[in-house]
């Protein structure tokens, strides 16, 4: 393998991403829809779940590659004018330790 390439690897293994306070609306005549985020992130961990740096090029077996993506305040609307009730979904959830090879 080539330097860029064992370096491209390597970035996107340990690659972190963190979003925050997202809202996203549509809205017309007829009523609005829209997704809320407070929180999305996802890192890299260990087989125990503990946020990690990966560097597979010290001969260590490692065979699964471990990301965990937590999402904190998660919600979906859908608001009509002509109804009285207006539908709000949240969530708060971890999906931990998803593995690929």
């Amino acid at each position: 393998q080539s330097f860029s390439s064992r370096l491209v690897r390597r970035i996107l293994e340990n690659i972190q991403i963190e979003i925050q306070n997202v809202h996203v609306s549509l809205t017309d005549a007829e009523g609005s829809a829209g997704v809320v985020l407070e929180s999305l992130s996802l890192v890299t961990t260990d087989k125990d779940g503990k946020q990690v740096f990966v560097d597979r090029t010290t001969g260590q077996d490692q065979t699964f590659l471990y990301k965990m993506l937590l999402l904190d305040g998660l919600g979906l609307y859908l608001d009509h004018p002509e109804s009285a009730t207006e539908k709000f979904v949240t969530s708060k959830t971890a999906l931990g330790a998803i593995s690929e090879t």
